[in-house]
């Protein structure tokens, strides 16, 4: 009995060494039977084993391979592909648009992470072919640019047969198929918005190809655009509630914790009362063992006056307590970046002949995405006693104290939310030619370039000597309000006990940072600054296998 592979499977190539073994065992197998086929053999033209190009399903490789097919894909009705990548359990970790703004510079990225080794030891293929990295300094591409429409299966490799490719391939390579002589045309759009609002997310694609040269050739082109809103914690209430860990009152110490006798339970509302957006401090010692020492914490009201702090439920430390004043510290950073993104994607594939094929790709994406984190915040930020800002009362509080200055904690929302605006633009071109000399003797040789640009604005990084000579204020001859530093060049910064340096001194806007929205915007204009990063990233790998 004889069978073959698929007609597909005749493209592929043959690694040199499986080819020798595969030669010798058949040779071998020749010789136990008379008529040159040992029974129960199967007769194969050629096995392709890199996880790149596998011709066989996923549990008969020599390593197993995860195939994700295009009806699987557009069954889920993903619009991106990292969405649809983080449903394996391989890739959990992965950054989607849920998660991506995890860390500065990634907002609305889409990078596969295989077992949570990172995403730069997942390496990413499309068609077999390296893909250009989407950061500067990372080769972590950013696989929503892959038009999710022109998917024909995903293949995952994991393990240590990977390492042939390379150090970047430690964890696995997943290489996305994309279909080839793609004709006729498609469109496909969807939109969503939540219950409650607050989350629009649009997608629309098209695709459209036609043969040419008598069916010899083929031009395809597709086109996305998707669209997806900021989000924020503060948008729900849910996002907003606040809970804190608490000794669980009908513990049993008789008997081991567990999930019928928690040590511990969920409490709230509650937060961190060691800070507010107004400003928090201390006169006296604080210590949340002691009750007697509650009254030495303080908080300012919006109005610029001060009180201290309430507290009528359980303080578990220093900063977490229940039923308590506290920062609601989940109410102003964003769950899921905004984003704006475009991409063209073409195709050209020519038969020179029945065993040679000329092929092109060509892809140029575009996003614009804009995400906002929670604002700078201080911890023991220094304010003088002849600070002209100090009332009569807070001043009398501090004389009776003995204090000649305030270690202030704030969570500074009126200062400006600290973000992200990053434009991210991707080309990548490859030319190439694949085909066989005979049954067993393929060939594939492409030049690939790529380049990503990455342009981004960091919002209201804050500049902190700035800030500390801004609060330092003091009354000029006239009796207005200054900076300190305006009146004395020498002038020594409390929080570091170095001189202000020039940066500090020039044009030095004064202001108060008792209550939420004492800072004024033309101060924040002053300490507040958008830093810039243009970053190019290039590659140019070639490649040839037989």
């Amino acid at each position: 009995m004889s069978s073959r592979l698929p007609q597909h499977a005749q493209r592929h190539r043959l690694s040199t060494a499986l080819f020798a073994v595969l030669a010798a065992s058949a040779g071998h197998a020749a010789a136990q039977s008379e008529n040159g086929v040992a029974p129960g053999t199967t007769d194969l033209d050629k096995v392709t084993v890199t996880g790149s190009r596998i011709a066989r399903t996923g549990f008969v490789t020599p390593s197993p391979v995860t195939a994700i097919s295009a009806e699987e894909i557009r069954a889920t009705g993903a619009t991106t592909i990292s969405d649809l990548m983080a449903r394996m359990p391989a890739l959990a970790p992965s950054y989607t648009l849920g998660n991506s703004t995890r860390f500065i510079g990634t907002a609305g990225l889409g990078l596969l992470d295989l077992r949570g080794m990172g995403v730069d030891r997942t390496l990413v293929l499309v068609n077999g072919r390296r893909h250009v990295g989407s950061s500067p300094g990372s080769t972590a591409v950013d696989v929503n640019t892959i038009p999710v429409e022109w998917v024909e299966r995903v293949e995952v490799i994991t393990g240590g047969a990977s390492a042939v490719y390379g150090a970047d391939a430690v964890a696995g390579v997943v290489n996305f198929i994309l279909k080839k002589n793609f004709t006729g045309f498609e469109t496909r759009a969807q939109t969503g918005l939540a219950d409650e609002g607050n989350y629009n997310r649009s997608f629309a694609s098209f695709s459209a190809g036609t043969d040419f040269a008598e069916g010899r050739g083929n031009i395809a082109v597709s086109g996305e655009y998707s669209k997806q809103d900021r989000f924020g914690r503060g948008n729900r209430a849910i996002g907003r509630e606040y809970l804190v860990s608490v000794q669980n009152p009908n513990f049993d110490p008789t008997r081991p914790p567990s999930e019928s006798n928690p040590q511990n339970v969920l409490s709230g509302p509650g937060g961190n009362h060691s800070t507010s957006y107004g400003g928090t401090f201390n006169l006296g010692t604080f210590d949340f063992r002691n009750p007697a020492s509650y009254g030495n914490r303080y908080l300012f009201n919006d109005d610029g006056s001060f009180r201290r702090n309430r507290y009528n439920g359980t303080v578990v430390s220093n900063t977490s307590c229940v039923d308590c004043d506290f920062a609601d510290l989940n109410a102003v950073a964003d769950l899921q970046p905004g984003f704006d993104r475009k991409s063209v994607n073409t195709m050209i594939n020519f038969e020179i002949s029945e065993n040679h094929r000329l092929f092109f790709e060509g892809k140029y994406s575009e996003t614009d995405s804009e995400f906002f984190g929670q604002p700078a915040f201080d911890s023991s930020l220094r304010v003088r006693r002849q600070n002209p800002y100090v009332s009569p009362e807070l001043g009398a509080l501090m004389d009776s104290r003995g204090a000649t200055q305030i270690l202030m904690n704030r969570f500074n929302v009126d200062a400006g939310r600290r973000g992200e605006n990053i434009e991210r633009k991707t080309y990548r071109a490859v030319l190439g030619a694949e085909g066989n000399f005979t049954d067993n003797w393929t060939y594939d040789v492409s030049a690939n370039y790529g380049k990503t640009t990455v342009d981004r604005l960091n919002l209201n990084n804050r500049i902190n000597e700035r800030w500390q000579a801004g609060i330092d204020a003091a009354r000029d001859a006239s009796g207005n309000i200054v900076c300190r530093t305006t009146l004395d060049p020498t002038a020594i910064n409390p929080n570091t006990n170095r001189v202000y340096s020039a940066l500090a001194r020039e044009g030095c806007v004064p202001f108060s940072v008792f209550g939420n929205g004492a800072v004024t915007p033309e101060a924040a204009a002053w300490f507040n600054t958008t830093a810039r990063a243009r970053r190019p990233r290039s590659s140019k790998p070639c490649s040839a296998h037989r």
